[in-house]
């Protein structure tokens, strides 16, 4: 932290240096006075040139006062701290330090205690801001499909000259509403503050959200690349992650990267490699294989071969729905045994999927919306087991398997009436799928096709279009309330997304939905 000091003693001058200097050796924290004025007026004329992080300043100087300079910092350089030190415990003193936005207000005698007290706030201001304008750096770089400002890539090349890059499987992306297109976050305090123990000082981390926010992007700055310490922070990301879901979701770990106009690109290849490389129903740990020893690609092919094509079809055919649902059970079970990724999961079921609508000579867009709804499926079980229960759910509502659906349509029907009117009751409050998955004793997998079966949406599709519906019903009948006041009656916190997500739904902002109400 770079420190002017203004006074026009310079015994006192020579004081704060003192103090300065031995509370950065006794902390060992990077704290120094670069540059030290006699008056205000020549302070403002070098604060351009010096740039500092922090001014401390005395009261009564001539030229310019401690109280003058304080009003002109804060409208020139609102963002920069000023402390007064005054000679003069006066309370017009101090109320006019106020008003100038001052951060603190010492008397002297200069207690020392009192000004290493004040510097350890300043550093930890200064530090926070620090973290807070790289984070937006580094969400420009990853956001942005435009070529990288020169000078976001030169400051964050130098503040943090080598990185690594984390991907993290978002189990909550298809069960949480208030994540879908949610901002990023870069000011993620509780994720920071969890990873505090295991970072050594001048480390940090930031958590951002891909789009859609199926995935996790943390990015850690970090001074010495053990091996072996990596594997802690790590097996910690994913501790931290892993919130009410049986299993910690993987995640995959870049080599050390030091080329920042290259973060953009890096990315969306780790998502793909981690996408590869996710296995339903395990935690794994993945390193990218640039950065040590490749782990082995998976061989094993679960599309399914020609004589299993003709098996399905036949009992198809048969409408023999018993065996044709062992069968599928044993396809599953067999690539459970040999750890196949959920992508080659996902191709084998909608290749069966394929089959099935060649054989009810269904038109494409309906095998589409059927691809759609497995991959859904692959985003939010946990389990083969609960992986054969929701797909064979999806077969039987695609393929009127009257038989083996009969007897069950009642039954799910009434679970979602429930479930409908337990989410109109509470659609204040943060509403998930696991949630409801234990209140109502099923499966998030199902869950997820009762949403699709009796809505024609999935549940975050649901859920927010209720949302929106009901502010439209409260703007109709309350011309005068509040758009924060309705955002938070129906579900959302934050007034800013509550604006883009009605938008997104409406097609217009609730202030203009208002406006049409007026005419």
């Amino acid at each position: 932290m770079k420190i002017m000091v203004v006074d026009d003693e310079p015994f006192f001058l020579e004081q704060l240096k003192q103090i300065i200097g031995a509370y950065a050796r006794e902390e060992g924290v990077p704290i120094e006075v670069i540059d030290e004025c006699y008056n205000g007026r020549e302070a403002l004329r070098r604060i351009s040139e010096t740039l500092p992080d922090a001014v401390i300043s005395d009261i009564r100087m001539s030229a310019m006062d401690g109280i003058e300079l304080a009003r002109t910092i804060q409208e020139r350089w609102p963002n920069l701290p000023v402390v007064i030190i005054s000679g003069y415990p006066s309370f017009d003193y101090a109320r006019e330090a106020m008003r100038s936005n001052v951060v603190d207000y010492l008397l002297k005698p200069i207690d020392s205690a009192a000004l290493k007290n004040v510097l350890g706030k300043l550093l930890r201001k200064v530090e926070n801001e620090k973290v807070d304008q790289l984070g937006k750096m580094m969400q420009l770089l990853i956001r942005s499909s435009k070529e990288p400002p020169a000078a976001a890539i030169r400051e964050l090349s130098e503040a943090i000259p080598s990185f690594r890059a984390v991907i993290v499987k978002n189990l909550m992306s298809q069960s949480n509403p208030f994540l879908s297109g949610s901002p990023y976050d870069y000011e993620d305090t509780a994720f920071r503050s969890s990873l505090r123990h295991l970072l050594q000082t001048n480390e940090e981390a930031w958590r951002f959200s891909s789009d859609h926010n199926k995935y996790f992007i943390i990015i850690m700055k970090v001074r010495h690349d053990d091996p072996l310490r990596w594997q802690e922070i790590l097996r910690h990301i994913q501790r931290f992650f892993r919130h009410s879901s049986r299993i910690a979701p993987s995640l995959v770990c870049s080599r050390l990267l030091r080329d920042w106009s290259l973060l953009s690109a890096h990315i969306p290849e780790l998502i793909k490699y981690l996408y590869e490389h996710t296995v339903i129903g395990r935690s794994r740990l993945i390193f990218h294989p640039d950065w040590q020893e490749a782990i082995p690609d998976e061989t094993f092919q679960s599309e399914l071969n020609q004589i299993d094509e003709i098996r399905l079809t036949s009992l198809y055919q048969r409408r023999n729905w018993k065996d044709l649902k062992a069968l599928i059970d044993e396809w599953i079970n067999g690539w459970e045994a040999r750890q196949a990724p959920a992508v080659k999961v996902e191709i084998s079921l909608k290749h069966i999927v394929r089959l099935l609508t060649q054989q009810k000579l269904a038109q494409t867009g309906e095998r589409l919306i059927l691809d759609s709804r497995v991959e859904e499926i692959i985003d939010v079980v946990q389990s083969h087991e609960e992986l054969t229960e929701a797909f064979w759910t999806i077969l039987k509502k695609g393929f009127v398997m009257e038989e083996a659906q009969e007897k069950d349509r009642d039954e799910l029907r009434l679970i979602f009436d429930r479930i409908e009117s337990y989410i109109n009751n509470h659609l204040g409050r943060p509403l998930t799928l696991n949630e409801l998955a234990d209140k109502f004793y099923v499966s998030v997998s199902t869950l997820c096709n009762l949403f699709r079966d009796y809505s024609g949406k999935s549940f975050v599709e649901y859920v927010t279009a209720l949302r929106v519906e009901r502010a439209q019903e409260f703007m109709r009948a309350y011309p005068k309330m509040l758009n924060k006041e309705i955002a938070e009656l129906v579900g959302y916190p934050d007034q800013n997304y509550f604006s883009r997500v009605f938008k997104s739904v409406a097609g217009v902002s609730p202030t203009d939905y208002r406006a049409s109400l007026s005419r």
